[in-house]
């Protein structure tokens, strides 16, 4: 059976196009969102409050299941709000990313605090960016802090192919799904490795990127060649 595959959106018109084409979720992604209206690198987030408005009003426009980031900017005295926020506007899932969090310790107090925010009512991912800071070893106890707090569903981020090798070795531990967010990580080899499912953030990314590009220059060409 083939891998699930969640596309990411960035704006309505991707929203509707997404649902026509018959997928039935769809990935909010911060990074994409923050790209569409600042128009600016990855570097630049849109603040907590901006990202969840911009939820709130994409999620009332499609009937697709929408996952959504949870904006955890080095604190967690939101969570709760955060979390109420997104499951007020309809969304099924949080993703949890691990990027900014230092030590297991942390993590684990992280994953304590969602889970209770989070009620079971709304499915709680768990995004382990950082393989390549901290390592298999720390990756391995990571994925078990997060079974031991009863979240099974994670994404392996920030990899390539070659790594999927040495993640392979995980597979049996936990269902373990992949996210295409960079160039070094194919779609051939992420099905390979058969994950739950597939996220793509990079070509969306891209795409974004090149339309913008491509609209302006053709709104210069209008003004200035008729």
């Amino acid at each position: 059976m083939s891998a699930h595959f969640v596309p990411a959106a960035s704006n309505a018109l991707m929203l509707k196009h997404l649902s026509t084409e018959g997928f039935d979720s769809v990935y909010l992604d911060s990074r994409l969102l923050s790209t569409q209206l600042l128009g600016t690198s990855d570097t630049d987030l849109l603040s907590t409050s901006a990202y969840l408005n911009y939820v709130q009003t994409l999620s009332a426009s499609t009937k697709m299941n929408v996952l959504a980031d949870l904006c955890l900017n080095g604190q967690s005295q939101d969570l709760d709000q955060q979390v109420q926020v997104l499951k007020a506007s309809g969304c099924v899932a949080v993703v949890v990313s691990d990027a900014d969090v230092a030590n297991s310790t942390l993590f684990d107090e992280l994953l304590k605090n969602i889970k209770l925010a989070a009620d079971n009512n709304l499915q709680i991912i768990v995004k382990l960016d950082g393989l390549v800071k901290y390592g298999f070893n720390e990756l391995q106890t990571r994925i078990g802090i997060a079974l031991d707090n009863g979240l099974d569903h994670i994404i392996i981020s920030n990899i390539t192919d070659d790594d999927l090798v040495i993640i392979k070795a995980v597979q049996d531990s936990a269902l373990i799904s992949l996210i295409i967010d960079n160039a070094n990580i194919s779609y051939y080899s992420a099905l390979q490795f058969n994950p739950k499912f597939i996220l793509d953030t990079f070509h969306v990314y891209q795409g974004l990127v090149h339309s913008a590009s491509s609209i302006s220059q053709n709104m210069i060409l209008k003004i200035f060649m008729g």
